[in-house]
C-alpha cells in the first residue's frame, strides 16, 4: 500500500519550505533513508529522505512551490501501484493555536 511522504520539520522557527528539486523521478526505485527531494527555507536547505523502500509513485508538488510542515509531498509504494489512479492526499494535521 502506498504511503504519503510528509514535509518534515525544518526547525529554526520555519513552518514551510520551498521545493528546490526532486532528486528522484516518478517510477524510480528508492531505498529507506535515500534522499528524494531538496527543500529550502530562509535559513536552511534540507534533503528529504524516504522513510520506506519502494517506488516513487507521484510528486504532489512541483519545484518552486512552498508547503507547510506535515503536508504530503509525494507517494511511495510498490511498482504495481504505479499505474493505479492516485489516492487523495491526506490533510496535514493542524496544531492548536
Amino acid at each position: 500500500m502506498a504511503e504519503f511522504i510528509p514535509m518534515p520539520d525544518l526547525g529554526f522557527e520555519a513552518d514551510e519550505g520551498e521545493l528546490s528539486v526532486w532528486l528522484k523521478g516518478v517510477g524510480d526505485a528508492v531505498q529507506a533513508g535515500e534522499p528524494i527531494a531538496e527543500f529550502e527555507s530562509d535559513k536552511v536547505t534540507l534533503e528529504v529522505e524516504s522513510p520506506v523502500a519502494g517506488v516513487l509513485l507521484e510528486h504532489l508538488i512541483q519545484p518552486g512551490e512552498s508547503v507547510a510542515e506535515g503536508a504530503p509531498i509525494a507517494r511511495i509504494g510498490e511498482a504495481d501501484e504505479l499505474s493505479a489512479s492516485p489516492a487523495p492526499a491526506p490533510s496535514p494535521a493542524r496544531e492548536p493555536a
